[in-house]
């Protein structure tokens, strides 16, 4: 399993999107958000056997990290590709000073909620999104 840390590219964004079943429409997106990101960031790249299993971001600020978009291809999923993304991008954010870490995650994940649990994060709070009707 190795493993592949910096700037995002066009590769890790149609990944991202597609790994987490976003629609291709959301590339720009995606892309637009990252581009505005000024505190350091990592996206991470996980691969199994020449193929790609995980992706991942996060971004350091203040002495934290925040995980994001982790996502996990349906034939590399409980394999440990994740938690090597996990662990890739804690290491690179210890190493930029990061000594707390957060990450939000949807209460109908349960294997994200296992793996999450396992590295040590606790629930502090819950969130939900609105959307208003078209």
């Amino acid at each position: 399993m190795e493993w592949q840390a910096g700037e995002a590219n066009d590769q890790e964004i149609e990944l991202n999107l597609e790994l987490l079943a976003q629609a291709e429409e959301q590339a720009h997106v995606r892309r637009a958000i990252m581009e505005q990101i000024a505190a350091p960031a990592a996206y991470a790249l996980v691969e199994v056997n020449n193929g790609s299993a995980a992706v991942g971001s996060a971004v350091v600020e203040a002495g934290w990290v925040g995980l994001f978009n982790i996502g996990v291809a349906p034939q590399a999923r409980r394999q440990g590709a994740a938690q090597a993304a996990m662990r890739a991008l804690l290491a690179w954010a210890a190493a930029e000073g990061a000594t707390r870490a957060y990450l939000q995650v949807m209460l109908n994940n349960g294997p994200a909620l296992a793996l999450y649990t396992r590295l040590g994060f606790v629930t502090q709070y819950h969130y939900h999104y609105r959307e208003q009707p078209r």
